[in-house]
């Protein structure tokens, strides 16, 4: 029964790949044509940054790994560089050709928590904070191990649950869910209930999809942008926040980030586009209900406020209190005033 269900969460990965490239919001046209990493071919990156997508597929093409790309969108000091690259080069010399998956999903795990003494944690910084204060959230220690799965010529790949990452390992016809949270494999369907996902948006590819090239930059953009939003520099966030929203449309973290940096800005139709758009693609999101629930009680529309918090406690899951506090700051300031 478990081997059937992992067989059909795997398939859904697949289509999705392919879904997540094609599809945007209504009433925009992205291009057709795509280069092989899921990028259009007629994009122009200048519109990006210096260290944007542009030398990212460059360094790609060099051979750099998944996290040194980050790092390079980061702009990050040579000395989270180091650190990477001593940890990449330490836990892919340990593997050898003869471990099973889990064994070398267990060997990287000890080597950056236990020898290396990474932390496991919520620093809610960037990789590259990540890195030298030695605290690895979700998205950070996944980052390390596709870097190592790309050195040591193993098939590992991102998947991204709402606000988490962790890590899928290909084991001939089947598939293993390496929690890096946690240290240890687990059960897709206990990822999709702690979360309190609607199987049919799991089935539809909206959550739990491999993360291609491009999903990597957007998040990546993303990460930076809801880091400045969290300092109040909302005009900075909204460029990364643009860039995240135009390299991946139905992606709701981004879209909410974006809503929530237009609040701050006293933007409030703004935001509320936003907030409408991730419900387009997430109708049953908590947190953007929750979001959407405090902007119309900011702006004096009380009862669609409220009918909105309804709708975000009936689907809010019981274990989301860390979500909340990690990404919903503004509405955690409302309720302690």
């Amino acid at each position: 029964m478990l081997a059937r269900i992992f067989r059909y969460f795997i398939s859904t990965i697949l289509v999705f790949g392919l879904v997540c490239i094609t599809v945007a919001p209504a009433g925009s046209n992205p291009p057709t044509n795509h280069s092989a990493l899921g990028v259009p071919i007629d994009f122009d990156p200048e519109g990006l940054t210096s260290r944007g997508i542009y030398d990212f597929i460059t360094a790609a093409n060099e051979g750099r790994s998944i996290g040194e790309m980050v790092l390079d969108i980061e702009e990050a000091p040579q000395r989270a560089y180091d650190v990477l690259e001593y940890a990449v080069f330490t836990a892919a010399y340990a593997i050898r050709p003869q471990d099973g998956e889990i064994s070398a999903l267990r060997k990287v795990d000890a080597i950056l928590f236990e020898h290396m003494g990474f932390l496991r944690g919520l620093p809610g910084t960037t990789f590259s904070d990540g890195l030298m204060s030695g605290v690895l959230d979700c998205s950070d220690a996944t980052l390390i191990f596709i870097s190592v799965a790309e050195r040591a010529g193993r098939d590992w790949s991102a998947v991204l649950a709402p606000f988490h990452m962790f890590v899928v390992a290909r084991d001939g016809g089947g598939y293993i869910f390496w929690e890096t949270q946690a240290g240890g494999t687990f059960d897709v369907r206990d990822m999709i209930a702690f979360h309190g996902l609607r199987q049919e948006l799991v089935d539809a590819g909206v959550y739990l999809n491999e993360m291609t090239i491009r999903h990597h930059v957007a998040e990546a953009y993303r990460n930076i942008g809801g880091n400045l939003v969290r300092e109040g520099n909302t005009d900075k966030a909204m460029g990364y926040l643009d860039k995240s929203e135009w390299l991946w449309p139905t992606h709701p973290p981004t879209l909410i980030w974006r809503g929530y940096a237009h609040t701050l800005a006293g933007e409030y139709s703004e935001a509320e586009i936003d907030y409408r758009s991730a419900l387009n693609i997430d109708p049953y999101d908590w947190v953007t209900y929750y979001h959407l629930a405090a902007l119309l009680n900011e702006t004096g529309r009380e009862s669609e406020a409220t009918r909105y918090a309804e709708l975000s406690e009936q689907y809010r899951p019981a274990n989301a209190q860390w979500v909340l506090d990690e990404a919903l700051p503004y509405l955690s300031d409302k309720e302690s005033r």
